[in-house]
């Protein structure tokens, strides 16, 4: 495991370049490595892979800056770091607090643009994080807001400051972040227009992101709400799922994986409120891994009595691409008209409590549940490893 180098560490300074040309060569390389990662690889393997990867960025930028603080690539190179700083920790899970002591060493005055924006930029976000984490230690539903952050360039909510940034700094990847986290927020609260505008600015600045096609994915069948869902699938046991058959009844489509706790615990619990109205749902199962076999014996092992689909294909599942999963658990509701009408990114705490409830609801409703989805929390789901810049 490689040791994070920190300013003014002793491995730093053992580790001056001897070429400047060949050390930005190394670096870049380096970080076009950090943005690719394997697609059969495990969503805890990726993690590591990340950590390392973005680890080793950081110390040999800070090994560069300190043997060439006046090269043509030192900005460029010191932005690359903080962002580089932030993902190590967000992967291993460290706190950010080396971040902040460094924004706080960098002297806004005197910086060039470039590394002013990046100040401007991570002090916000970190401003917004510590409301964040605030606001729940007193029990609030939702961030405190107001003036946090006293930056060169933006003054405000941290909200307020970083949808400016987005758009005055589009083709940033800073920009490119704060889009897709936009996007995903906005797609939450059913708010299209909103996710539209920001999914418009990702597609313009940044079209190769690697969010972009789960997004608009999402947006799709977020906006196919009150509408039939209905597509063509094929269960394990090679038989095609019936969907007209089901009408009459309450649908749930859930989107699975045995390898993940708040999955199986949502598919047992299900399993029995199906036990409990055997005429009243259809519960439909399509689980994201790529070990079959390991499926099937799980869903044995649960006692699951609904219909599985399963390609085998993890998280390359066109299944899981057309509709936009990233979190699993994910579950669809379906009135007994075969309608959307809810949608679930399970990862909360309490998923398989409200998963129940919204059950509960719809059995005992004498029509269809109108069509709403709740925000969610990413707290004990498993998202996808490649989310963007």
């Amino acid at each position: 495991m490689l040791a994070l180098v920190w300013p003014g560490s002793r491995l730093a300074a053992q580790s001056r370049p001897a070429d400047a040309a060949a050390a930005r060569a190394e670096i870049d390389k380096l970080l076009a490595e950090a943005e690719s990662t394997p697609k059969d690889m495990s969503h805890a393997d990726a993690l590591r892979l990340e950590g390392d990867r973005y680890e080793a960025i950081a110390r040999r930028i800070e090994a560069f800056l300190k043997a060439y603080p006046n090269d043509s690539a030192a900005d460029r190179f010191t932005v690359a770091r903080l962002r580089a700083m932030y993902w190590t920790a967000t992967a291993r899970g460290h706190e950010l607090d080396p971040i902040q002591a460094e924004l706080d060493r960098i002297d806004i005055e005197k910086a060039r643009p470039l590394v002013r924006v990046a100040v401007s930029y991570w002090q916000a976000r970190l401003a917004r994080r510590a409301l964040i984490i605030r606001s729940v230690d007193q029990g609030e539903e939702t961030p405190a807001t107001g003036p946090t952050a006293k930056v060169e360039e933006f003054r405000g909510p941290p909200e307020r400051i970083m949808n400016e940034f987005a758009r005055r700094y589009p083709e940033s990847p800073a920009a490119a972040a704060l889009s897709t986290t936009e996007v995903m927020r906005s797609l939450e609260q059913q708010d299209s227009e909103h996710a539209a505008q920001w999914l418009d600015l990702l597609k313009r600045h940044h079209p190769n992101n690697v969010a972009l096609a789960s997004l608009e994915a999402e947006a799709a069948l977020r906006g196919g709400m009150g509408k039939s869902w209905a597509p063509p699938l094929k269960t394990v046991d090679d038989r095609i799922v019936d969907w007209a058959a089901m009408k009459g009844r309450i649908g749930l489509v859930l989107f699975w994986s045995p390898r993940y706790r708040p999955s199986v615990t949502l598919m047992r619990r299900v399993q029995a409120f199906a036990a409990e109205h055997p005429d009243m749902l259809n519960v439909v199962a399509i689980t994201i891994d790529d070990d079959v076999p390991g499926a099937k014996a799980a869903a044995a092992d649960i006692g699951f009595t609904g219909q599985l689909v399963h390609d085998g294909l993890g998280w390359r599942s066109p299944l899981a691409r057309k509709y936009g999963i990233r979190l699993l658990p994910t579950a669809l509701f379906l009135d007994r008209a075969g309608n959307l009408v809810a949608i679930e990114r399970l990862g909360r705490r309490q998923l398989s409590a409200e998963c129940i409830a919204r059950l509960e609801r719809m059995v005992q409703s004498a029509g269809a549940t109108p069509a709403e989805s709740q925000p969610t929390e990413q707290d004990d789901g498993v998202a996808l490893p490649a989310t963007g810049d």
